[in-house]
């Protein structure tokens, strides 16, 4: 899944993951595909790439949301490889930032049901080093 893709081969991905063919894809479609391709991935992966993901905030991911995730994000690094490089990039785009900031961060978190609060944290951002480092005590 790393290195550039073409509008046409996301497209296709869309229409593979796209189970129900309603043109939106769902925490399910999206569970069901990471689980048969990326087996090692951990599944709290789907509610972090749904909050990423989806703008629109209604728990579908639609072609142009996902097109747009797909084209940002996850043409940059394999899917299998460090989560938390992922994360990070995945953040860090959708913020137009280098940094992750506290409260997105507790968002992070509390999708690997890890209840931290930005009072917790003790600071305001987090650059790429310091964000592996939080993410790497919870996934030893």
């Amino acid at each position: 899944m790393g290195g550039s893709c073409s509008k046409k081969e996301m497209e296709q991905l869309f229409k593979i993951i796209d189970l129900n063919k309603n043109d939106y894809l769902d925490r399910l479609e999206i569970t069901k595909y990471l689980k048969q391709n990326y087996p090692t991935c951990p599944i709290n992966i789907v509610d972090l790439f749904i909050m990423l993901a989806d703008k629109d905030r209604n728990d579908q991911i639609d072609r142009l949301e996902f097109m747009e995730f797909y084209k940002q994000v996850l043409t940059r690094v394999q899917l299998d490889s460090d989560l938390t490089t992922i994360v990070y990039l995945a953040t860090t785009v959708s913020e137009n930032s280098q940094k992750v900031t506290a409260q997105k961060m507790v968002q992070i978190l509390r999708c690997f049901g890890i209840k931290k609060t930005v009072a917790e944290l003790k600071k305001d951002a987090f650059d790429k080093e310091e964000f592996v480092d939080i993410m790497g005590e919870f996934f030893q």
